[in-house]
């Protein structure tokens, strides 16, 4: 587990740009052949035709390989996007898992709920990717890169290969990240969450008020 904060700071910025997003869409393909008449060996060619026979016997063998072909690639991209949106939604859930053990920090300081800014969500995912891809833990540069508007600000980010709420207990026993989650000014937090070809949960949450 390693994680990483920064103290929060006063920028004031443009406000946000709404995020974007397309639907995926899935192709299925129908394949399906005709065998020709001809094809019927055994009844329309004689014993003797040996030549023609065996000529149709792989015509008929490499239209039944071909459509088995293709009928599965179909099948195998189908699997990848069922893959594909298992691991968005595992990720969206670590995210919110993340965004309700931080208010439950605050709540029982007495403190007031953060909101979810849903503005800096594909932000701060997108931090979480980048830290993914990397392998290590760094901070972003800052409101001012995503044109939001907050006068007051602060990251949390960290990884481990265990359990969200093992990085959000590291995040308490760590004077700068608490001071982060437990920050009186702060109003908003969006969370981000990615996964490394190892494993390990990346997570970022960037505080704003």
């Amino acid at each position: 587990m390693c994680f990483g904060s920064v103290g929060a700071t006063s920028v004031p910025v443009n406000g946000p740009n709404p995020p974007t997003t397309s639907p995926g869409h899935i192709r299925r393909l129908k394949f399906a052949f005709e065998m020709p008449d001809d094809s019927l060996v055994m009844k329309s060619h004689p014993i003797g035709e040996g030549g023609a026979m065996a000529v149709t016997f792989r015509r008929v063998t490499t239209l039944v390989a071909v459509a088995v072909c293709l009928a599965l690639v179909p099948a195998a991209s189908h699997a990848a996007t069922l893959e594909r949106t298992s691991k968005t939604q595992e990720r969206a859930e670590a995210a919110r898992k993340m965004y309700e053990n931080t208010n439950a920090a605050r709540v029982r300081h007495h403190m007031r709920r953060l909101a979810r800014a849903h503005g800096l969500t594909d932000e701060a995912t997108g931090h979480a990717r980048a830290m993914a891809r990397r392998g290590d833990l760094f901070h972003s540069s800052g409101p001012k890169r995503y044109g939001v508007r907050c006068w007051t600000w602060g990251e949390n980010v960290g990884y481990t290969s265990g359990s969200i709420f093992k990085l959000h207990r590291a995040f308490m026993r760590s004077i700068s990240h608490r001071r982060n989650v437990l920050n009186r000014s702060f109003k908003r937090v969006a969370v981000g969450a990615a996964t490394d070809s190892r494993g390990r949960l990346f997570v970022t949450l960037f505080f704003c008020s």
